[in-house]
């Protein structure tokens, strides 16, 4: 293997050159593994650990970081973090494609560039460290590359802002809001819903995340504070009146 090749190989985790050929395995698409008749060296073992211990670990993180969380949105909180799409993203950050031992067949097919097969490559580099670094340094590994998904959960999700509102406002106006999709933007694996409300003939709060559930809560929450809002002026002015 060439020194580029290992060092690029390196910048995903810091492995001694020795170890490259160990370390590619976990980059080893099945379709490779195929044309060389041994399905044994592609990465998918090393995938099927790496996504129980990437779900344990998420896990762990969740339940010690929110203690007051109830199941459920601890359970939302890591669908949110270990789905696909954040896993691709990831790759597609530390240059995985580039990387990916591929059959020819399916390199033609520019599959190496599918999120799926980008996703599987993060999780097999989990089961890697798991088995020749440890759990703790997998964890270690984990929790500095998802620091940046961390930080797009929504701290809100605990509050079904939706429900709320929908009480509110048939209470108030003997409606049901609805919730409307304006706007889809981003590439395919980092998409971001705007999505506004409406009811009584106008639009309301107005909410953007990365799936539509969020922006939709993040919407409710905002017309909320505007009912709020619109019901201090009316006593304001009812106070001026007097």
């Amino acid at each position: 293997m060439d020194a580029e090749k290992i060092r690029r190989l390196q910048a995903i985790y810091p492995i001694s050159g020795d170890e490259a050929d160990s370390f590619l395995q976990a980059l080893t698409h099945s379709s490779w593994a195929n044309e060389f008749g041994d399905r044994r060296l592609s990465n998918e073992r090393l995938e099927f650990l790496g996504d129980a211990v990437l779900g344990f670990i998420i896990s762990e993180y969740l339940y010690l970081r929110y203690p007051d969380y109830p199941e459920g949105i601890l359970t939302r909180l890591k669908s949110e973090l270990v789905r696909e799409r954040v896993l691709a993203e990831l790759a597609d950050q530390l240059g995985i494609a580039e990387l990916l031992r591929i059959g020819a067949g399916a390199r033609n097919e520019n599959q190496h560039f599918r999120p799926s097969v980008q996703a599987d490559a993060i999780e097999a580099i989990i089961g890697w460290l798991t088995i020749n670094r440890g759990l703790d340094e997998a964890k270690s590994w984990v929790l500095s590359h998802w620091q940046q998904f961390f930080a797009t959960i929504d701290p809100d999700l605990n509050t079904d802002y939706k429900g709320i509102l929908q009480e509110q406002v048939y209470k108030l106006y003997a409606l049901t809001p609805e919730y409307q999709q304006v706007a889809c933007k981003g590439p395919p694996h980092d998409r971001q819903f705007e999505v506004v409300v409406e009811f009584a003939g106008r639009q309301w709060g107005s909410g953007e995340s990365r799936t539509k559930k969020a922006a939709e809560q993040k919407a409710a929450k905002q017309t909320l504070q505007m009912l709020a809002d619109l019901h201090d002026k009316g006593n304001s002015d009812r106070r001026k009146e007097i």
